[in-house]
């Protein structure tokens, strides 16, 4: 085909109309040669349902449009592999591509067509007819003689009907639910309360005992695009027998509909029978809100209170897989999942939101059900796909809980025990993130650090990924913590009582070294062992004490040794890293050659070492907490303490107002700190040398020079305590000794983690150069893993490097598409876990898959003047009161309680804003004392840039 100018469009028309007409014709217009498209049954399968005409069907009315000039099956929502195939048959054509106006054919199509110098078009829409409105017409034609029921064809209502007002559709649905209830409704509207409100009162005095609840029931309320969820008021607790609580609460009800602006005569007034005895409550979307992704989410509070999952002061969590049988829902949860499959088939291909309750008798309540509108815009994902990746997760933890114990169930997973993994490198970290990490630490050399010091040998890897998340391997953590010296049955005990531990307070598995395991000894010994009286014989717990003291003794006698040796292998780092770093080497097999010695001392000189700190640390602070526990120092005093500590920190405040102050050099600081990156491992997070913006931006100088040097020290009658308590407790040094400890052991982790992030810095920048030689941005190159990058041979040509990378850094971007939008909890104790995803901790949920950094205000009071534009907003509560907040342009929000179901998040999600809800007391500690943050909603992850 010669022709200068080939037009492509592509159609589902499944009820062909006038619309699809005009695309066609404006296609036609456009060029010489009009090929159309037509979506197959595979395609469409999963955004229509029914589908009313065949693939054939359709491609005969569409090949039979004078506008057409040939036909072609498109089988895929993104015509970009049609796109392609004509390019190919038709090198010399201009191309002219005819968007559709659906989101989910997505943007690679037009990036395709604008790089080989053809045109987009958008054609206008047509809003006259679509299927929805030719459906609703036909639904209009038969049921003006039942507006009560609508039209009830093998049971599936209509949605438009079925969802004009909240209590409609409770109303309408209430008479075909069998596994589930719905408390008895009464229904009027503001007119008939403005024109009969004596009659309504004595009606509602006379229909219901008890106390009821009074809801809105707004127009503009529950539509398939616009949820308006918690927007208008809903009173609790009104006593049916009073008539003033009943006329208050009405009255209450109607205003919110004036406050907010949609005062209408029709909107309605709900008011029910209040559930009794309700022992969990709380939302269930059929898909996750977040991503739109096969599970259903549920967010609850097992309490007898009904609003506190909406309101946002609860966040309890759990995620079931749509694809698991009922057998294996957990039997709390069984019979809600059958009460929303049995509503799902009343409201076909609709995302649903569902407020439930659960009463003592097990009983499933539906409160309200209305479609998911912040889902409504998104088309349905690859479900398959998505089910495939956590079988082979599944098989893959199942094959590893086999291979290394005899009792497989006692083989667990926790994201942030020990190492904190999801800390360091992040929830869904890149290849490039990951591999480093486990490459420097998590392959061998947490081990290594540890058993010099008298802990148990392991030298296995510490660290697994499950579909991309990171995990750490709870059973080589608590074996390795157990002193080598305890062997046979007080060991096989301890594991035992650790794990049993773990399960009874899931709770505590990002603070194992703390509450779980005994790993070295502390003044709290004898209180916290009461515990091991269900496990232990009293002769066991008296050798674990023994073995304890023994272990501390000797870590507190060679601490000055090991510091030394320590010292040494971080000196000899610093310089072998100063000679690469001063070695002037362009080509890119010379680069990568660095970047494997840069790696590989980062690993022998840096990662053990800092592992030995890192235990030293922990036993400092675990000492220093003990005395606190036992009331003999209090929070003052451990101020006070930290006040006296030389770190790193310190350092860079000193440094950093020197530079102010003009006694050091701007480029004298950033060769000091310009290394560090708010992500250690985090190619794509700047260096403060390669941003300077992190500095210039920092306010007003904070460090009290004065302050830090006139520290309060302890009371002579304090350290003599301590004194007589180190002698009563067999601890060999005196409090002077001990707290001198403490405190060089707290400042030599920070070092030596200062000193060996350098090779790490400079490793990833390295990698950033070696991709803009190649032609491949750093967005692309955190694709590739570490082993990727210096494994290449000399012999090998860049552009067979390049050809090579890109094709892994193809694969792996498919790959984790699908691994991001899968759920897993923060502990995996069987691989089911993966289908059911629990959440035991305050776990931040995160709406939108948006990136951005900005600054910080943190709002702690109703007050409306704040300059919030553009910037992060902070709060406590996920509260409907700060929904002034979406007219400021706010760049993202942060709230302190709340849950995925909250107003909030919903708003947010309606909006499109990015936001972090519930993140918790330490996370929002964090935050607020922070005056610019980047919060990365797709990797789950918020870091601290100044």
């Amino acid at each position: 085909m010669q022709n200068r100018t080939i037009s492509y469009s592509f159609l589902v028309a499944d009820l062909f109309h006038y619309g699809h007409m005009k695309i066609l014709a404006l296609a036609k217009e456009k060029a010489d040669y009009h090929i159309c498209g037509v979506a197959s049954d595979k395609a469409i399968k999963n955004w229509l349902n029914p589908v009313i005409c065949s693939e054939n069907e359709r491609y005969d009315v569409i090949a039979s449009s004078a506008y057409v000039d040939e036909c072609i099956f498109q089988n895929s929502l993104n015509p970009l592999e049609n796109l392609k195939k004509i390019h190919q048959d038709n090198p010399d054509a201009r191309i002219v591509y005819i968007k559709s106006h659906y989101k989910w054919e997505g943007t690679s199509a037009i990036e395709f067509v604008k790089s080989i110098g053809g045109e987009v078009i958008t054609p206008e829409y047509y809003p006259g007819l679509s299927r929805n409105i030719i459906a609703n017409k036909f639904y209009d034609s038969v049921s003006s003689s039942d507006h009560r029921k609508g039209v009830n064809t093998g049971n599936k209502i209509s949605k438009r009907f079925s969802f004009s007002t909240k209590a409609n559709t409770l109303m309408y649905v209430s008479d075909l639910l069998e596994k589930a209830v719905i408390e008895d409704i009464y229904v009027f509207n503001v007119k008939e309360w403005q024109t009969e409100k004596k009659q309504i009162l004595n009606h509602i005095l006379k229909r219901f005992n008890g106390d009821i609840v009074v809801r809105s029931s707004s127009l503009s309320e529950d539509q398939e695009d616009k949820s308006n969820a918690g927007y208008y008021e809903s009173v609790l607790n009104v006593n049916s027998a009073i008539e003033k609580e009943i006329f208050d609460a009405v009255t209450k009800v109607i205003k919110s509909y004036e406050v907010k602006g949609d005062f209408n005569d029709l909107n309605q007034v709900l008011v029910q029978k209040q559930s009794n005895n309700i022992v969990s409550s709380g939302v269930l979307f059929t898909r996750n809100i977040e991503t739109n992704t096969p599970y259903y989410l549920i967010n609850y509070d097992d309490s007898d209170k009904t609003d506190t999952v909406t309101s946002g002061l609860s966040g309890k969590r759990v995620e079931i897989s749509r694809k698991i049988g009922l057998d294996l829902v957990p039997p709390k949860w069984k019979k809600l999942i059958e009460a929303v499959k049995e509503i799902e088939e009343l409201f076909e291909n609709l995302v649903l939101d569902i407020e439930f309750g659960i009463n003592k008798d097990n009983e499933v309540i539906i409160f309200q059900i209305r479609p998911l509108a912040a889902n409504s815009k998104l088309g349905v994902g690859d479900d398959q796909s998505i089910f495939l990746a956590i079988d082979q997760a599944k098989s893959q933890m199942h094959d590893i809980q086999e291979t290394i114990s005899d009792n497989p169930q006692s083989v667990h997973f926790s994201d942030m025990a020990f190492w904190n993994p999801s800390e360091l490198i992040g929830d869904r970290p890149h290849a490039l993130d990951a591999s480093l990490f486990n490459h420097i630490l998590m392959k061998s050399k947490w081990n290594d650090g540890l058993v010099g010091m008298g802990y148990t040998e392991i030298r296995k890897p510490l660290m697994q990924l499950f579909c991309g998340k990171p995990y750490i391997n709870l059973n080589y953590a608590f074996e390795t913590l157990i002193p080598k010296s305890i062997k046979g049955t007080l060991r096989e005990k301890l594991l035992r009582f650790y794990n049993d531990k773990l399960i009874k307070s899931p709770e505590l598995h990002d603070k194992v070294e703390f509450d779980i395991v005994y790993s070295c000894y502390d003044f709290g010994f004898e209180k916290r062992a009461y515990e091991l009286r269900s496990v232990l014989s009293e002769n066991e717990i008296q050798e674990l004490k023994r073995t304890l003291i023994h272990l501390t003794n000797n870590l507190l006698k060679n601490f000055g040794k090991e510091r030394k040796k320590v010292d040494n292998d971080v000196e000899e780092l610093s310089r072998k890293f100063d000679s690469i770093n001063s070695a002037h080497k362009d080509s890119i097999y010379d680069k990568i050659d660095n970047i494997k010695s840069l790696i590989d001392d980062c690993k022998d000189m840096g990662a053990g070492q800092f592992s030995t700190a890192a235990r030293y640390a922990f036993i400092g602070k675990s000492l220093l907490n003990s005395l606190v526990k036992i009331k003999l120092l209090n929070e003052e005093d451990i101020i006070n303490f930290f006040h006296t500590i030389e770190s790193v920190a310190v350092e860079f405040d000193r440094d950093l107002k020197k530079m102010r102050s003009g006694l050091l050099a701007k480029d004298d600081f950033l060769k000091i700190y310009g290394h560090l990156r708010p992500g250690t491992y985090n190619l794509l997070l700047d260096t403060y040398r390669g941003c300077p913006e992190y500095i210039q931006q920092i306010g007003e100088y904070s460090f009290d020079e004065k302050s830090f040097e006139k520290v309060k020290e302890l009371s002579r009658d304090k350290m003599e305590t301590i004194n007589r308590l180190l002698t009563k407790e067999g601890i060999n040094i005196g409090a002077i000794e001990l707290f001198s400890f403490i405190r060089e052991s707290l400042a030599l982790r920070e070092q030596i983690k200062f000193i060996y992030t350098k090779n790490i810095s400079k490793a990833l920048d390295l990698v950033a150069e070696i991709g803009t030689e190649l032609g491949i941005s750093k967005e692309d190159m955190v694709y590739l893993d570490y082993y990727s990058i210096v494994n290449v041979s000399e012999f090998e040509h860049p552009d067979e490097i390049t050809d090579k990378w890109k094709l892994l850094i193809k694969g792996r971007r498919e790959q984790r598409k699908i691994e991001t939008c899968i759920s897993l909890p923060p502990l995996l104790f069987s691989p089911t876990d993966m289908e059911v995803v629990s959440f035991f901790s305050t776990t931040p949920n995160f709406i939108t898959d948006k990136a951005l950094s900005a600054e910080v205000v943190v709002i702690k009071e109703q007050i409306k003047d704040f300059d919030v534009e553009g910037k992060i907003v902070v709060i406590e509560n996920a509260d409907p009161g700060y929904d002034w907040l979406f007219s400021k342009s706010i760049a993202g929000l942060i709230t302190k309680y709340g849950g995925v179901a909250s107003h909030m998040a919903i708003r947010c999600a309606e909006f499109g804003i990015p936001a972090v809800i519930g993140c918790g007391n330490q996370l929002y500690d964090f935050i607020s004392q922070s005056s610019k943050v980047k919060m990365d909603c797709k990797s789950k992850k918020i870091d601290k840039l100044i």
